[in-house]
């Protein structure tokens, strides 16, 4: 069944160092359109040179409560306008056609300050039988300079 809420990453800003906060909206991309995400985990990641990336699943339609989290993405966050460029957006992993179910979400990352790639630790969690998941996990190397 699906929401009848759009599910968007939110965004409130404070800029008197968090004693007030903005009212919540639409986290969106830079020009301005909201993009679907489901309630899953998702990071920023500030780099050595400044930039700040934004890692998570984003979907083409409104998800049905958590899922499914079958893409995900990197994309560098404007500092100014703190909106997702959305063309500096690169698809990370996606499920194939006819794979089981899969669930790409609870991933960490971080810079490796010697070669400057992203390193994603990303588990596959795969439908196993009704209602019961598992994962392998994998190590991904991303280059960003």
């Amino acid at each position: 069944r699906e929401s009848r809420l759009p599910c968007h990453k939110w965004l409130s800003v404070s800029r008197d160092g968090g004693a007030t906060w903005s009212f919540p909206a639409p986290w969106t991309y830079d020009d301005g359109t909201a993009f679907f995400s489901p309630d899953s985990i998702s990071q920023l990641l500030r780099l050595a040179d400044g930039r700040l990336l934004w890692i998570g699943n984003i979907m083409a339609t409104n998800p049905v409560h958590g899922g499914p989290r079958e893409k995900l993405y990197i994309g560098e966050v404007d500092r100014t306008s703190l909106r997702l460029i959305r063309d500096s957006l690169f698809l990370v992993a996606e499920r194939g056609p006819g794979d089981p179910p899969t669930g790409l979400s609870n991933f960490l990352a971080h810079e490796d300050r010697e070669t400057g790639e992203i390193v994603l630790y990303l588990p596959w969690f795969v439908e196993q039988a009704k209602d019961r998941w598992g994962a392998d996990s994998w190590l991904y190397r991303i280059a960003c300079r």
